[in-house]
Order: C-alpha cells, then sequence, then structure tokens
C-alpha cells in the first residue's frame, strides 16, 4: 500500500483514522504555493516538524517529500512533481491528487478527505469555490476519469447524524469517531506536554474562535465584543492560519480573550478544542464536526463578503447537517 497526504489537518485525520497500518509509511507532500504572498505565508520549517510529530504520536513511521513549489492562480496553475511512484493499492488525500496527475491512470485508489469538503460528493446542492479554487478543481475533472476509485472516506459529525445518512453499499465511508478522537487526544497530550504554551486544558467550557482574516480588524473587535452575550465571563481562544496577518493581536486586551501563539498556528485546531470540553463560536468550519451540535454557536460574520464566501464554500456542509 502506497499512502500519501498533504496538510497537517488530512494528516492527523489519517493518522488518527484507523484504516492504516501501523506497518504502513505515510509519505507527507510538503507544497508551498508561490503565488501570492498575500494570500500564502513563505516556507515554514515547521510544516515538517509537526508533521514528523503527528505521525510519530501516533505510532506511525513518515517520509516528508518536498518542499515543492506549487503555482496556483485563477489564471494558471503549475507545480513540482513529487518523488513517490503509487502502487497496486493506495490511499490518499484528496488535495494530494492533482501532484500526481501523471501517476494515476490505471490505478485504483481510496480518496481520503481533505476536510469537510468531502461532502460535495453526495450533498444535494454542491459546491461553490473561489476562482482560483476552480482552476484547481478543473484540472481534478480532468485526470478524474483516469483512475479507479475503491472509496471515498467520509469525516463523522460528533453527534453521528453523517453516518446515518450514507448508503454504505456504494463507495462511500464515513470514518469512525472513536478512532479519530482517540487519535486526537494522543496528539493532543503529545503537543501539550511538548509544547506547555499550548496548554488550555484548564479553561473548562471555553470558547474556541477560528479567525476569518478578511474581516477588517475594527469591525472584528465589535464582533468580539457583540459575541460576549454568549460567552460571558468563559474565556475565548483564538487561532490564526497559517497565512493570516496577525492583525488582532496588538489590538485586543482583554484578560478572557487568548490567542494560540503564533508558532503553533500551523498545527490542526483538534490539538487545541480536545483539550477540554469547548464550545465552537463562528463561521462554517470543518472543526464544527467535532463538537456535539448543542456546542456549536454559528454566528453571521459583520462583513457580507466574508460571509457570502464562507456559506458559499461550506453548503455541502451545511446541507449534510441540516444547518
Amino acid at each position: 500500500m502506497t499512502v500519501i497526504v498533504t496538510g497537517l489537518s488530512p494528516l492527523l485525520n489519517m493518522c488518527s483514522s484507523g484504516i492504516i497500518p501501523k506497518t504502513e509509511t505515510i509519505h507527507y507532500l510538503e507544497y508551498q504555493n508561490t503565488w501570492s504572498a498575500d494570500w500564502f505565508a513563505g516556507p515554514d520549517n515547521r510544516v515538517a516538524q509537526f508533521a514528523r510529530q503527528i505521525a510519530g504520536a501516533l505510532g506511525y513511521e513518515i517520509v516528508i517529500l518536498g518542499p515543492y513549489k506549487w503555482y496556483c492562480s485563477p489564471d494558471r496553475i503549475e507545480y513540482e512533481e513529487p518523488d513517490v511512484r503509487l502502487g497496486k493499492e493506495n490511499v490518499i488525500s484528496e488535495n494530494a491528487l492533482l501532484f500526481l496527475k501523471s501517476q494515476l491512470r490505471g490505478k485504483s485508489i481510496e480518496i481520503f478527505p481533505e476536510g469537510a469538503s468531502c461532502f460535495s460528493r453526495v450533498s444535494r446542492h454542491g459546491v461553490f469555490f473561489r476562482k482560483w479554487k476552480s482552476i484547481c478543481y478543473h484540472h481534478l475533472a480532468e485526470i478524474k476519469n483516469r483512475y479507479k476509485v475503491d472509496k471515498y472516506w467520509l469525516l463523522p459529525d460528533h453527534d453521528g447524524n453523517i453516518s446515518k445518512k450514507i448508503d454504505y453499499n456504494n463507495k462511500f465511508e464515513v470514518l469512525s469517531t472513536s478512532n479519530l478522537y482517540k487519535g486526537y487526544d494522543l496528539a493532543t497530550n503529545f503537543f501539550i506536554t511538548r509544547y506547555p504554551e499550548i496548554d488550555f486544558s484548564f479553561h473548562q467550557n471555553a470558547f474556541f474562535h477560528p479567525i476569518v482574516e478578511q474581516i477588517d480588524p475594527s469591525d472584528y473587535i465589535l464582533w468580539l465584543d457583540a459575541l460576549k452575550e454568549i460567552i460571558g465571563e468563559s474565556a475565548l481562544i483564538l487561532k490564526y492560519k497559517p497565512r493570516s496577518s496577525h492583525h488582532l493581536t496588538r489590538k485586543i486586551a482583554d484578560k478572557n480573550i487568548i490567542f494560540v501563539p503564533d508558532k503553533f498556528s500551523i498545527l490542526p485546531g483538534e490539538v487545541i478544542i480536545r483539550q477540554s470540553k469547548m464550545n465552537y463560536i463562528g463561521l462554517l468550519s470543518s472543526l464544527v464536526l467535532a463538537f456535539p451540535m448543542d456546542r456549536v454557536h454559528l454566528i453571521p460574520a459583520p462583513d457580507e463578503n466574508a460571509r457570502v464566501r464562507n456559506e458559499r464554500s461550506h453548503s455541502h456542509l451545511a446541507d449534510i447537517l441540516r444547518l
């Protein structure tokens, strides 16, 4: 079996899923999008470091391949081909398929989810993408008929609603929540022991909020003030995305608002949210799947463009969860 993944969140999910034998080596493709410095951060040595630590904490051998260059703009897409070869059986994260285009013809593969975009295949309403994402998915559509998909793996939700909606007689199969959460906890325990600065386990009933980088800082501060009606005196833990410009940290001085340290922004959010009984507050995100729905608070963004983009890119998630 050849196992290939890119992205720390898909890696954590893959190592936690229970579908990969511990005897298999995981090939991690490290890609750097060189299109725009405004959208994508520069090379980060911590990606390989954290990838090795995630795999090691869950008992897997991992090979880091790259970093490779990937130019993905609204007009064109180019990338360096990875130094890895497919076998007779292959498990590949969906976001890695593009980089394996030249090898996919005639192969049988199981597609592992990148995130909640996996529901685009089963959603009634489909998915809308920003233009640059559409370019990437157009390339995938061109190569789809070149290979055979044995199985599409899907992420589960905490309450088990997705499993009830999937026909197990077809190619879709939902990953085990018990396996995933056991893996999340192993990785979480490793990281908070190794890095005490991301140990938030003493904050019971805290609220976790993934920062939306497109919102103006002034509007964001007003938005956070409004959220206090829900949060009360609980801690609010904010996490940037890796590519975000960290524009809020210096503008907020509130003892109950805690930022995940910058150098850990590339870690999957699951390493934070499994530390204690937390709530989710913010826009739609793949992380919603890991929370009981009675602890999920979906709040409209103060910026209409950000709200519309979020609704469009997560329409498949909202549909399958009936949100």
